[in-house]
């Protein structure tokens, strides 16, 4: 089933609780406010936040277990988050972390819609991801965020966990082909790398950014 929510205001009071297990389409520019007396939101469907180009703020505290769409605008948890092994942040919005307190980002992350290219943003001095986080890469042509997904960072990032690369709209790279998938700003740093990447493909960390290089 299906929650939409397109117009008013959503307060939690008393110690309120959110457990979404469907999917829960976010359509308004309203944010999601809180008491501060124990309130909590929990998602292990999906949550779409489809409408609108404002931020939506979620001040609760936001446990991801499910996928998190953001197809537009950003999103930005105010309060505790957690990205837990298993779920899925993706779209071609912004997840904004400025203000949350991460309790951990081990979550997979998929830059675009499914099957088609995009770009995401995520907004963060400093981020790290943990050793359970699955990176995928669609790979449709040569343009980044029209023909291949690329993730953009505004911080520092430390890479782990696994790279996976899906070819789509019927592409095929030639040898030695290189497609920038992550991107960092000029003079941030990006450390680490992918614990395992799929045959046939070499992810090079080159400065602020991350090239995947077709090696058949």
């Amino acid at each position: 089933g299906t929650i939409t929510w397109s117009d008013g205001t959503w307060n939690l009071n008393d110690g309120a609780a959110i457990d979404n297990q469907l999917t829960f389409e976010w359509q308004t520019d309203h944010n999601l406010n809180w008491a501060n007396a124990g309130e909590s939101l929990t998602n292990s469907g999906t949550i779409t936040k489809s409408g609108g180009a404002a931020t939506k703020i979620i001040y609760p505290p936001f446990d991801n277990t499910g996928v998190l769409d953001i197809q537009s605008g950003t999103v930005s948890p105010n309060n505790d988050f957690t990205h837990a092994s298993g779920a899925r942040l993706r779209g071609s919005g912004t997840l904004n972390l400025t203000s949350a307190n991460l309790l951990g980002f081990n979550g997979g992350v998929t830059p675009g819609p499914d099957l088609a290219a995009g770009t995401l943003n995520i907004t963060r001095t400093s981020l790290t991801f943990g050793s359970t986080t699955d990176f995928m890469a669609e790979i449709g042509g040569a343009t980044a965020g029209t023909q291949h997904d690329e993730l953009v960072v505004s911080g520092s990032l430390s890479l782990n966990g696994d790279l996976q690369v899906n070819l789509i709209n019927a592409f095929t790279p030639f040898a030695g082909q290189m497609f920038t998938i992550i991107r960092a700003p000029v003079g941030v740093p990006i450390t680490g790398n992918f614990a395992t990447t799929p045959p046939d493909w070499v992810a090079l960390v080159i400065g602020n950014r991350v090239d995947l290089e077709y090696i058949p």
